[in-house]
């Protein structure tokens, strides 16, 4: 993972942290589908977990992300985010997040891509990977990558091998 530590703590402060909990599906266009995301809306990276059909996204605008070796991140964690998810009852306060579907996504400085990192359970339901990709304002097309890691593994995928 790409956190850099040095720039953690109360520097937080200075990203504006946004809760999106949204049920799915999400808005549909006139064709029955998703709709794509804004042109005009500012990307974004950050973190998400998948609930029960509903997803919850913390983010941080792209150029306010904190930067560290070529990428740009989210500093907030998926723990903390997940306590105060349980705390606003948004969550069982008795499940713990490592058994949940997440992932995060970050920016490629050098390349210009976007680096969307999701659970298998996510990956494998195309509405819902479009859905996240509209919250966070990712571009379309070979522009987002859309990727699995052995850090973002729930306890079905952990459980299946």
């Amino acid at each position: 993972m790409l956190l850099c530590p040095e720039n953690s703590g109360p520097e937080l402060a200075k990203f504006a942290f946004a809760q999106v909990v949204s049920p799915m599906p999400q808005r549909k266009g006139r064709s029955g589908k998703a709709a794509p995301p804004k042109k005009d809306k500012p990307s974004r990276v950050g973190i998400v977990f998948l609930y029960e059909n509903r997803t919850f996204v913390e983010s941080t605008l792209v150029d306010q992300g904190e930067a560290c070796a070529g990428f740009v991140n989210h500093t907030g964690g998926h723990e903390v985010y997940w306590e105060r998810l349980q705390s606003a009852g948004e969550v069982p306060e008795d499940e713990p997040y490592e058994s949940v579907p997440r992932g995060r996504v970050v920016f490629n400085q050098k390349t210009r891509e976007y680096l969307l990192y999701l659970d298998r359970c996510i990956v494998k339901r195309a509405v819902i990977v479009r859905a996240i990709k509209a919250q966070l304002g990712l571009p379309a097309g070979s522009r987002t990558l859309i990727l699995t890691d052995t850090h973002y593994r729930c306890s079905k995928c952990l459980d299946r091998g």
